[in-house]
């Protein structure tokens, strides 16, 4: 069993990936995977969804992973307010039939800024951004509750190894 991707492997050392050089525009996946992600119907996300138009991918996980790092124009947006850089938003999801098959989407910010858009797995590596419809809604991360994506994927973990 693998788990993975941690986020300090992502990396700008490439210049571009399949996708284009970067900076490069989100594709269209990436774009609708960030957008499923900061669907949370929460104010405190609002800054956030305002920046997806200004936003760019500068690096990519060598791992190779789907995971990207993002930049956003800051003379464009304003930064969210009230979260933390721990991942602000998070859900997982699972392949029908293959309850070890188990992803982790990620929304990371710095300082208010969009910064990385992450998909941790168990199983198998995804190449690019898993159907959405595998995934829970997402939630926002409040590190001092059970919802917390380091609960959840631990508690996923536990629950599959019993089985």
């Amino acid at each position: 069993m693998a788990i993975a991707c941690h986020r300090s492997q992502v990396t700008e050392e490439k210049v571009g990936d399949e996708h284009g050089l970067f900076p490069r525009p989100l594709t269209e996946r990436e774009l609708a995977t960030l957008r499923f992600m900061l669907s949370v119907p929460d104010g405190r996300l609002d800054p956030l969804r305002s920046q997806v138009p200004f936003t760019t991918v500068v690096g990519r996980c060598p791992c190779p992973c789907a995971s990207i790092e993002l930049s956003v124009d800051r003379s464009q947006a304003t930064a969210a307010q009230g979260l933390g850089e721990r991942p602000a938003v998070s859900t997982v999801g699972q392949e029908p039939g293959n309850e070890l098959n188990t992803y982790f989407l990620m929304v990371w910010l710095d300082k208010g800024w969009l910064s990385s858009l992450e998909v941790a797995y168990i199983e198998h590596l995804p190449t690019e951004f898993p159907p959405l419809e595998l995934f829970e809604p997402p939630k926002i991360d409040e590190p001092s509750t059970e919802e917390s994506i380091r609960t959840r994927v631990w508690s996923t973990l536990r629950s599959r190894l019993r089985r």
